[in-house]
């Protein structure tokens, strides 16, 4: 079968339940608002609101970039943690939320870290979906492998073969879209190592599916 450069397919996953909303206290408009309360009166209201505002967007980032079974709620709430702990390191004059958004990012950076081992797939580890996805990431068909039932699975399988801040560059890069400056401040990666790593990655990505591809037939 003809090679390809692999489908990076959107990975469709829920999002972690947040906590209790509808909480007794001051309302504010906007996270900066909320973070300077919190930061100059250690305005307890101010960190339930900014709790509730950010928990879905923190498990949308730890769902993104941690492995399957990873504890999630621990990850959110050890962001919000140290994002409240050490507040005094936010700079009032930028925006609060993407300043939590890299603890959190660093947070998941240091999870996939501390893993044993990256795992190596094989043809037998896929179930029928996920085959079907394989092949057709491989294939000239005009399906979309996204638009399969095994498509995300196989992805997140594929993920997982990558090292940490290679997984993380890809996922900011082609699932949440975001631009080589975006995440180089996220991830302290600087952008001419984004992009190169980002190649590196989406070639060993591609080799991945060659070889799922390979093992098929042995």
């Amino acid at each position: 079968m003809p090679s390809a450069e692999p489908c990076i397919f959107p990975v469709l996953s829920g999002l972690a339940s947040s906590p209790q909303s509808g909480q007794h206290g001051r309302v504010f408009e906007t996270p900066d608002e909320a973070a300077r309360a919190w930061r100059t009166a250690g305005d307890e209201s101010a960190a339930r609101w900014l709790t509730e505002h950010l928990w879905p967007l923190l498990a949308h980032i730890a769902l993104r970039h941690l492995p399957r079974g990873a504890a999630v709620e621990d990850l959110v709430q050890e962001s919000l943690a140290r994002a409240f702990t050490r507040i005094d390191q936010w700079n009032p004059t930028r925006p609060f939320e993407p300043w939590v958004c890299t603890i959190a990012t660093h947070l998941c950076l240091d999870a996939l870290r501390h893993r044993k081992r990256r795992p190596e797939w094989s043809w037998s580890d896929l179930n029928d979906a996920e085959k079907s996805a394989c092949r057709a990431a491989h294939s000239d068909s005009v399906e979309d492998p996204s638009l399969t039932s095994g498509g995300a699975a196989l992805l997140t399988k594929l993920l997982d073969t990558l090292s940490p801040v290679d997984r993380v560059i890809i996922t900011l890069l082609h699932l949440e879209q975001m631009d080589v400056a975006e995440i180089s401040k996220l991830t302290g990666v600087s952008r001419v190592m984004v992009r190169v790593r980002a190649h590196r990655a989406r070639h060993k990505l591609k080799k991945a599916l060659e070889q799922l591809e390979a093992t098929s037939l042995a």
